[in-house]
């Protein structure tokens, strides 16, 4: 993070539905670090959001189990 912000990273399955959020909190600036603890999903494709101030990310993830 370039600068203290707040940040929420949402996980979401395939069809856009929320699963859990990891992180929903101010947080300082830097690097961090953030560990999913998939026991309870299913394999497939999951897709994260990542929200930061005027940033936000999409990306696609694939658990294999």
């Amino acid at each position: 993070l370039p600068q203290q912000s707040k940040v929420k990273i949402n996980i979401f399955n395939s069809i856009g539905q929320l699963i859990e959020t990891l992180i929903d909190q101010q947080m300082d600036e830097g690097y961090h670090e953030v560990r999913l603890d998939a026991a309870t999903f299913a394999s497939g494709v999951y897709y994260y959001r990542m929200q930061a101030e005027n940033y936000t990310s999409i990306k696609k993830m694939l658990l294999l189990k």
